[in-house]
């Protein structure tokens, strides 16, 4: 019984090796994002910063399917530090971008921004992982907070 085992325990492993049955690794997906601002904004003052502004975040993933979420942060224009984080999206599928839109609200109920120009840096990840996919910037973005305005 030794013998068959020792003769078939190659064979075994030659047809698990054959390159008839290659085995893939799926790799990991790109994550690449969608943004859109909402025309409309809140400036009740009419100095061209806004107190609320409403950006549009979806994904989109080579494969088409997939899930992952968006970091936003934002920078002054002055500023010497690097962005601060001001949203994480939660989970977003990448399959169907047209009807997956994130909406997110700068301003009133969520964080207000002191009156000041601001890079809107957003980045794209896939959930589980903390590599970066796509980052969109946007420059001189204009904010200020209710009292402001």
């Amino acid at each position: 019984m030794k013998k068959i085992l020792l003769f078939l325990t190659p064979i075994i492993l030659l047809a698990a090796c054959n390159e008839d049955n290659p085995q893939t690794v799926e790799k990991e997906d790109y994550m690449n994002v969608a943004v859109n601002w909402v025309p409309e904004t809140v400036d009740n003052d009419g100095d061209g910063y806004a107190r609320l502004r409403t950006l549009l975040i979806g994904l989109r993933s080579a494969s088409g399917k997939g899930t992952g979420y968006a970091r936003i942060s934002y920078k002054g224009k002055d500023w010497q530090t690097g962005y601060l984080t001001y949203f994480v999206t939660p989970a977003l599928s990448a399959a169907e971008l047209d009807d997956n839109y994130y909406y997110l609200k700068f301003g009133l109920p969520n964080k207000e921004l002191p009156h000041n120009e601001y890079d809107i840096q957003i980045e794209a990840f896939v959930a589980g992982s903390t590599k970066v996919g796509e980052i969109e910037t946007y420059h001189i973005v204009k904010f200020e907070s209710a009292d402001e305005d």
